[in-house]
């Protein structure tokens, strides 16, 4: 299932697709393009400006309410960092309705865990870990650098940066909920080899 968040539904047919839902104020949508989604039997959810919630909120819950298990939010950077973060915590609010749910970006990857996580990439990729809550018991494998025994705390940005050692990396915690950012350079590609600071 595609759904467009307001502008996301312009997104979506320059890459040549129709939505099969689209929500929001739709008032970053190109000109027409209402009519096109309209002429091409799209589900239009149409909300008022005045709206206590984002665009992207309300293509999650329309997502959560159609029933899906896995949720993949793209497009989610824009330019304003309020929205960016926002969207991180959406992962949480999906969490707590039992639904997975992840970011996937250019940049990179960010995946909300509290439990387990396997990385897949190549030896070399750069793998971010943030406590959005504090984490104890967390157990790595496959990365370069281990998490002393304290676990991480909000607001630390030791786990920052770390490195897959080979093809696969696993990410283990006892409590607490762990931001884990995948980074990719500004092709796509996933960063090989470099330095980090």
């Amino acid at each position: 299932m595609i759904i467009g968040a307001d502008k996301g539904a312009d997104s979506i047919r320059s890459l040549g697709l129709v939505p099969n839902i689209a929500v929001g104020d739709f008032d970053s949508l190109r000109a027409g393009s209402l009519d096109w989604l309209k002429n091409n039997n799209v589900v239009v959810r149409e909300f008022p400006a005045n709206k206590d919630k984002t665009d992207t909120e309300l293509a999650l819950e329309e997502a959560i309410n159609f029933g899906v298990s896995e949720i993949t939010l793209t497009g989610t950077w824009g330019g304003r960092p309020d929205h960016a973060l926002a969207n991180v915590f959406l992962l949480r609010a999906a969490k707590r309705l039992a639904v997975t749910c992840g970011i996937r970006e250019e940049a990179g990857d960010i995946h909300l865990v509290d439990d387990r996580l396997a990385v897949d990439g190549v030896p070399g990729d750069i793998v971010s870990l943030l406590a959005l809550e504090d984490c104890a018991g967390v157990a790595l494998d496959g990365f370069k650098y281990k998490v002393p025994s304290g676990g991480l705390v909000t607001g630390s940005t030791l786990g920052i940066s770390n490195i897959l050692l080979g093809k696969q990396g696993t990410i283990e915690l006892q409590s607490g909920l762990l931001l884990v950012v995948f980074s990719r350079d500004i092709h796509g590609w996933s960063i090989v080899g470099k330095g980090v600071s």
